[in-house]
């Protein structure tokens, strides 16, 4: 994910300086250079998982993910360093499952069926991962060659992915397992995106295999067994692991901190401790404390159980309160440390925490695209180049997708009235799908900031 840097207020505006996003989008890379390799695919596919299981972990749902929402990080474009921008349509997971999302939102091509139905939660983010990857191997989307609705009545009557034609009897079945597990038709039934890290053909980088998970001493890559194991483990735990490693100064100050904080930066962490604290009694113990952990996919050892609950329990009472849980809960992990900022060759940004003493800069320019100013527009017919029933190009389609400050948008323009390959794709899997407003209606034209509920 981009991270926020630094941020400056003035008069009229917040300025939000975040990471440096300056590779381009996936989407641009397939309309120039079609389908992946199943090696890049699969590194794609793991740098994504790893940021939606994070955002999942900490009770976040990105409701909106597809090709034009993630960005590399640099001109390297490495497959492995793909950042998942775009969070307008994000909302908190109600910590009982029962208590389902309501608001239909998304782009109709990587809408997952339940979200159609009106009752969801976040495993519908896993849908629309398991449609990227589809798009990764073989450069079309699972549902197409009609307009919105018909893509709809496909996903909500069939939802199954069609892996015949070309380039389908090349791809390997381990790939082809991944895309059928996180396409799920029902989602009760459909993995986690914790639980597709460890899916063999993605920890093996995409060498093959049959699908399912890996049982022995090592990962599929070679890993050693530890580092899969913290693969598994869930973000909350990593974190309350590295709160218990601080000396007790240290802990009783970032409690001091996290008694500061505003409550909507701790919202998902608090939506947990409700969860595990139904009766409302302000305190959890070490037995609510593992069941939470256990949902997400974490099992810790009783014995550490306990010592975890004893380090963050600064009032001794061999319970957690709120503040102490959000001290614990809100402790940064130390997973993969990487610089704050990516930077680049070229025209250098203003330096981030640079700022006059007086007043804030007036812009940040240079900031990694956290929003896009809207989604492609064009029209709602969605036939196409990669129509199954024609290989014919389509009709000349016009589509811009803003990236953001300083990226070059996809224009996929044809100067002699044809259509261009990229044209046709980019009007498949952007210009062409409706935008749904969060609200149950289709928004044809760019949508505004905050405009998810």
């Amino acid at each position: 994910m981009a991270r926020i840097v630094e941020a400056f207020e003035d008069d009229a505006h917040v300025h939000v300086v975040m990471d440096l996003c300056s590779g381009g989008g996936l989407l641009q890379r397939v309309v120039d250079q079609g389908p992946l390799s199943e090696r890049e695919a699969a590194a794609v596919m793991r740098s994504l998982l790893e940021a939606v299981a994070y955002a999942h972990d900490m009770g976040v749902m990105h409701r909106d993910i597809k090709l034009d929402n993630l960005m590399w990080r640099d001109a390297s474009r490495d497959p492995g360093h793909v950042t998942l921008i775009d969070w307008g349509f994000s909302t908190w997971v109600p910590a009982p499952r029962a208590a389902r999302l309501k608001g239909l939102c998304g782009t109709s091509f990587y809408v997952a069926p339940e979200v159609l139905s009106g009752a969801y939660d976040e495993r519908a983010d896993v849908w629309s991962c398991g449609v990227v990857l589809y798009v990764l191997l073989c450069g079309r989307p699972p549902f197409g060659g009609g307009r919105t609705e018909a893509v709809f009545r496909q996903i909500r009557d069939d939802g199954v992915p069609a892996m015949c034609g070309a380039p389908w009897p090349a791809v390997s079945e381990g790939a082809k397992d991944a895309v059928r597990r996180m396409m799920t038709y029902f989602a009760q039934r459909r993995p986690t995106a914790r639980e597709m890290l460890q899916h063999e053909w993605i920890r093996g980088g995409g060498d093959g295999g049959d699908g399912g998970t890996n049982q022995g001493v090592n990962s599929a890559d070679g890993a050693p067994l530890a580092d899969v194991k913290q693969e598994r483990e869930p973000e909350l735990l990593r974190r309350l692991r590295a709160f218990a490693s601080l000396e007790e100064p240290a802990r009783r100050a970032a409690a001091a901190a996290a008694r500061g904080r505003c409550p909507d930066q701790t919202r998902g962490l608090r939506e947990l401790f409700a969860a595990m604290d139904p009766g409302g009694a302000g305190a959890v113990g070490a037995g609510a404390l593992g069941k939470a952990l256990e949902q997400r996919g974490g099992r810790p050892d009783p014995q550490e159980l306990r010592a975890l609950v004893a380090a963050a329990d600064l009032d001794g009472d061999g319970i957690l309160s709120l503040d102490e849980f959000l001290a614990a809960a809100a402790a940064p992990s130390c997973r993969r440390p990487e610089p704050a900022v990516h930077p680049e060759p070229g025209p250098a940004a203003p330096a981030a925490g640079k700022r006059a003493p007086a007043r804030p800069p007036p812009a940040a320019p240079g900031a990694a695209p956290g929003k896009d100013s809207g989604d492609a527009t064009g029209a709602a017919d969605q036939g196409g180049l990669f129509d199954s029933r024609s290989s014919s190009p389509a009709p000349s389609t016009t589509c811009s997708l803003p990236y953001g400050p300083g990226e070059a948008g996809l224009a996929g323009r044809s100067s002699d009235g044809g259509s261009s390959a990229g044209a046709a794709l980019a009007a498949d899997l952007a210009g062409a799908c409706c935008q749904l407003d969060g609200v149950g209606t289709l928004a044809a034209a760019p949508r505004a900031w905050g405009a998810a509920p």
